[in-house]
Order: structure tokens, then C-alpha cells, then sequence
């Protein structure tokens, strides 16, 4: 059975009308849900902070349930170091202003790895929590 039979026969079967309104109230309770757990999971971020917590484990259903404040590391290009790298040549200078607007595999691509290893520097990402 083709998938326009099987969707056709699914209007059919329940009508057009209550399709759109099924779809609409279910969004709509999606949407009321997804405000509360933002708000829960934004209340959560805070208290944890404030209590300097990193880690709790609650059971829940019988289940472990683990909620966890971190804040992801990531390697970011630190311009004024590729400058100090790049700028001793003419060429070198052209390179750099190639990379200012670049993604770390394009300033890879453009210096090399040697040079890329000496300008990357590793921040700290936005702090959140995430509950398992």
C-alpha cells in the first residue's frame, strides 16, 4: 500500500477537521509543557549554583536520575596570538586577515598546525544543566 493510500484513508477514517484539531491542542500542550520545564530546569540551574552543587542523584520511578551543572570546554582561536604569529611577514599578514573571519579549520588550513597548536586557547562554554 502506497504511503497517499494510507494517508488518504487516515482522513478519511478520522476526518479532516479532527486531524487539525488534534494537531493543534497537542502543540499547544507541547508548548505549555516545554515553558514549564524551562522554567524548572532554569530554577534548577540556580539553586545549584548558588549551592555550588555539580552533581545530585534523586531516584525517580525506580530510576537513577542524575542532574549535572557544567560548562562544556572548547577550543577558540585567540586573534592576538595568530597576529604575533603571522604578523613578522607580509604574507604572513595577508594570511592573517584570510583567517580573522575564519572557523579554526580554516585558519588550520591557511597556517598549518604547527601555528594553529600556538593560537588556540581553550574557553569555557555557557554554564547549564543537564538532567538524566
Amino acid at each position: 500500500m502506497s504511503r497517499i493510500s494510507a494517508r488518504k484513508r487516515m482522513v478519511e477514517s478520522k476526518g479532516l477537521s479532527d486531524m487539525v484539531t488534534s494537531v493543534y491542542l497537542l502543540n499547544k500542550d507541547m508548548n505549555a509543557a516545554k515553558r514549564k520545564y524551562d522554567a524548572a530546569r532554569k530554577d534548577l540551574h540556580s539553586k545549584m549554583s548558588e549551592d555550588e552543587i555539580t552533581s545530585h542523584t534523586v531516584e525517580v520511578g525506580g530510576k537513577a536520575v542524575t542532574a549535572t551543572l557544567s560548562a562544556p570546554e572548547r577550543k577558540v582561536v585567540d586573534i592576538d596570538k595568530l597576529w604575533e604569529e603571522l604578523s613578522k611577514t607580509e604574507d604572513g599578514k595577508k594570511v592573517f586577515f584570510k583567517c580573522v573571519s575564519a572557523t579554526q579549520s580554516s585558519v588550520k588550513d591557511n597556517v598549518g598546525n604547527l601555528t594553529c597548536e600556538k593560537v588556540i586557547t581553550t574557553v569555557k562554554g555557557k554554564e547549564s544543566v543537564t538532567v538524566k
